[in-house]
């Protein structure tokens, strides 16, 4: 994913990252910009517990994931949380996210 971390304990922390850039299509982005968009999507994203990053089996520019942790009181609604990040982050930053996952709260 391009992060730099550590696991200890059973947890994993995320300490930075390798390269803080996510080319799409020969377009530069910052992971930071999007994952600025989602976490003011909805009450139920916890801010700072958002992670966007490039994926890349083929060699080429790859694909745009995100990792988001839900808010306990929001977990029935993940979906519809999904569904409106993968529009707002479409709408604001330009990128057709290929994959978002919902987690719980407190396990990023």
């Amino acid at each position: 994913t391009g992060d730099l971390g550590f696991f200890e304990d059973d947890y994993l922390y995320i300490c930075g990252r390798h390269k803080d850039l996510i080319i799409v299509n020969g377009e530069n982005f910052y992971p930071q910009d999007i994952e600025s968009t989602v976490q003011n999507v909805s009450v139920g994203v916890r801010p700072g517990c958002v992670a966007a990053f490039s994926h890349n089996d083929h060699g080429d520019d790859g694909n745009v994931e995100l990792v988001f942790e839900v808010r306990k009181s929001h977990y029935k609604r993940a979906d519809e949380i999904t569904d409106k990040i993968r529009d707002v982050v479409n709408k604001n930053n330009g990128i057709m996210l290929s994959r978002i996952v919902a987690i719980k709260e407190r396990t990023i």
